[in-house]
């Protein structure tokens, strides 16, 4: 696991990985076949989706705003029982709503709770493969 920049996480040991409560930042997460990982963050929970070897990175951009980019194997993303999974090689944003409490918030509302929306980063990675591809584009090569 590696803390970005003002990242702030409690982590705790698991007897074959981690698991760790993401307080805001960026953290890589990553696991060997066979070990596991576990990191809440917004109320979502993301692990591997098996015993593969799984990597990937987690942004909190507020406290209803994830990203997430998977970089090895599959994250599944778990919140109430609702299950995602986020494959290598592409990017989510995830945004947790929560039901309308409706006129009076401090009476308990029977069919609350939290769900999330995906919204898949086509534009990022499009844009992100032109700037490598112009990078790598050479203006003294022959023609």
């Amino acid at each position: 696991m590696v803390l970005r920049q003002n990242t702030t996480a409690d982590v705790h040991s698991f007897p074959n990985g981690f698991s760790a409560d993401l307080n805001s930042g960026t953290v890589v997460v990553s696991s060997a076949e066979g070990q596991t990982f576990q990191l809440i963050a917004d109320g979502a929970t993301i692990r591997p989706a098996d015993s593969q070897a799984t990597s990937g990175q987690i942004s909190m951009i507020s406290p209803t705003e994830l990203i997430l980019t998977g970089t090895r194997g599959t994250m599944r993303v778990t919140m109430g029982d609702e299950v995602k999974t986020v494959e290598a090689g592409s990017s989510y944003r995830m945004e947790v709503e929560t039901e309308d409490p409706g006129p009076n918030p401090q009476a308990p509302h029977p069919t609350a709770r939290n769900h999330f929306l995906w919204i898949v980063i086509p534009v990022i990675a499009a844009v992100t493969g032109i700037v490598i591809w112009r990078a790598l584009v050479s203006p003294d090569a022959p023609k």
